[in-house]
């Protein structure tokens, strides 16, 4: 016992430090083109109603909607449509059409890895 109170002390071991703050996830760094400045996600949960979009579809194959700025929301990115029977209707009036639709838009936004999506709950087509 006199051995070990006299032995030099053990380095004492020190405390687990935090793990860094992950990245904001808040900017929508993926939904915009690369070099653009980022636009702010809408939060999961969020409601469209009744806004002017158009249909398109992205580099890989997915459906998305590109809003019409109308005053107040001008900087709305693009959100990849949910599959469901309205992205079905939006897609047989486009077939259906000799011109290019905008239709008005209201659903509901969920987000994921930075970008957001939409569940369409409503479609009509804009006249003219």
């Amino acid at each position: 016992m006199l051995r070990q109170l006299i032995a030099p002390a053990r380095p004492a071991l020190q405390p687990l430090q935090p793990a860094p703050d992950p990245p904001d996830k808040n900017k929508a760094a993926t939904a915009v083109a690369p070099g653009a400045t980022g636009l702010t996600l809408r939060r999961e949960g969020d409601f469209i109603v009744d806004r002017v979009a158009r249909l398109n579809t992205t580099a890989d194959g997915q459906k998305e909607l590109v809003f019409e700025a109308d005053g107040r929301f001008m900087q709305d990115p693009p959100m990849i449509v949910l599959p469901s029977l309205n992205l079905m209707v939006l897609e047989g009036a486009i077939k259906k059409a000799s011109r290019d639709l905008r239709f008005r838009i209201s659903g509901q936004v969920t987000e994921y890895n930075g970008r957001n999506y939409i569940l369409v709950s409503k479609v009509v087509v804009e006249p003219g």
